[in-house]
């Protein structure tokens, strides 16, 4: 007679979000580096796909990682949850339990200044790095995952008839653009998707999230990735 048991489980998915990102932004740059050696068209395919690839990954590991923090504050192995005061650790559970900030009516960057919040600790200021910089890479995210076409002028011999997309003013100068765009390309999407602007998003995602642990004098989920020779996280 067999007796009776059961497997129970619970996955954090936020690592692989985050090697993704990277892995793809690796192939990204091979491809950039073999810019004259590659058929254009063919590299430009290539190399776009990876960095939206690597995008969408990196917004995913910051979704992830906070919405692993409020699901598992109150695990009984959760090594964090023991080093919050039980007070706060009741708090942030119950309110998770009733759907603050569960559901997807709440952004992403809410989600981390609601867990702030709730732990009685400093919030991010807006208007600076890395809140500022993840704000703006989900937004790219965003105009990505929800693309609406629109008509763009980007060469005119009468200036004031060129046009200035919203993404451009506000990621003009942040990172250098893809090369295998052309000139009359508009900066959203061609010009902005290059492996710098996906290296920005990683590095600023990653920083992000480590002072969010840091304010809540916790253990940051991802150290071990950051040591690790074999999976580490550096991009060049």
């Amino acid at each position: 007679m067999i007796d009776n048991y059961e497997i129970t489980l619970k996955t954090n998915f936020s690592f692989n979000h985050i090697q993704s990102a990277v892995l793809l932004a690796r192939n990204a740059l091979q491809v950039e580096k073999n810019q004259n050696n590659n058929d254009d068209v063919v590299a430009r395919i290539q190399y776009e796909s990876y960095v939206t690839g690597a995008l969408l990954c990196t917004v995913g590991y910051l979704e992830a990682t906070i919405n692993e923090f409020f699901s598992n504050i109150k695990d009984k192995n959760n090594k964090n949850g023991k080093r919050l005061k039980p007070k706060k650790i009741e708090m942030i559970d119950s309110m998770w339990k009733l759907g603050v900030p569960r559901t997807a009516k709440y952004s992403i960057l809410d989600k981390y200044q609601i867990a702030l919040t709730l732990a009685d600790k400093k919030l991010f200021e807006k208007g600076n790095s890395p809140y500022q910089d993840v704000y703006l890479l989900i937004q790219v995210r965003n105009a990505i995952t929800h693309y609406e076409p629109e008509w763009v002028t980007t060469e005119s011999e009468f200036s004031e008839k060129i046009t200035e997309q919203t993404l451009e003013k506000k990621l003009k100068n942040k990172f250098k653009l893809n090369p295998f765009a052309n000139s009359p390309d508009p900066f959203f999407p061609d010009k902005c998707l290059s492996y710098d602007f996906i290296k920005w998003g990683i590095h600023s995602s990653l920083n992000l999230t480590k002072l969010f642990f840091e304010e809540l004098e916790l253990n940051y989920p991802i150290s071990w990735l950051l040591k690790n020779e074999t999976y580490n996280l550096d991009l060049e």
